[in-house]
């Protein structure tokens, strides 16, 4: 809280944000007599890099087993 960071905002766009436009003005939490203007970042925040992870199953959506292929792709010839 002494720090301020709870003041500004992060976008992890890479194309841009019009987030500045929202999220502006004055904290709505202004309890002390320190500067409380809201701050929305122009770029991502610098970051750890991100490990590619090993590839994984489908787990929620586990796709078609090779007999529903089979009659996706003879329907579709019809």
């Amino acid at each position: 809280m002494d720090q301020g960071v709870h003041r500004k905002q992060h976008h992890w766009r890479l194309d841009g944000s019009e987030l500045g436009k929202i999220f502006q003005g004055t904290s709505p939490l202004t309890d002390t007599d320190a500067e409380t203007t809201l701050e929305a970042d122009e770029d991502p925040p610098e970051g750890g890099p991100i490990p590619v992870g090993a590839e994984r199953p489908e787990e929620f959506s586990p796709g078609l087993t090779p007999e529903l292929m089979e009659l996706v792709e003879a329907a579709a010839k019809m």
